[in-house]
């Protein structure tokens, strides 16, 4: 197991990442639906605690959308790879959360026990 999917795994424990997640399906787009007490950083650009809904580009699956809802504005694009390994929540659709120099940096999305995807760094 490398470094970061070890810590990746600690901090998405120590961070409370399930945070009431949900999968929804609509229009054949799988989406994860996500409360996240705490700001985090995507790509060097914080979001702010909030409700985010996390979808995939309709060209290219693994290029995924994260945008606040309701008064929440953010919005932010990464890039990702399969994920390796199982889902830290079990069942429940997830977001990973590595802390890093006093940051909590968003490390993975997944959608199901065994359907997930690694943020790639930039």
């Amino acid at each position: 197991m490398t470094s970061l999917l070890k810590r990746s795994v600690v901090a998405a424990a120590a961070a409370v990442a399930l945070c009431g997640a949900t999968a929804v399906q609509a229009y054949e787009v799988n989406l994860v639906e996500v409360q996240v007490p705490f700001a985090f950083v995507v790509h060097g650009q914080t979001f702010p605690a909030g409700r985010y809904i996390v979808t995939p580009d309709d060209v290219n699956p693994a290029v995924l959308t994260i945008r606040g809802e309701g008064h929440n504005h953010a919005v932010g694009v990464m890039e990702t790879t399969p994920g390796t390994g199982h889902d830290p929540a079990g069942r429940k659709p997830a977001l990973v959360f590595t802390r890093h120099d006093g940051e909590y940096e968003l490390s993975a999305v997944w959608q199901s026990a065994d359907e997930g995807e690694q943020v790639l760094e930039r």
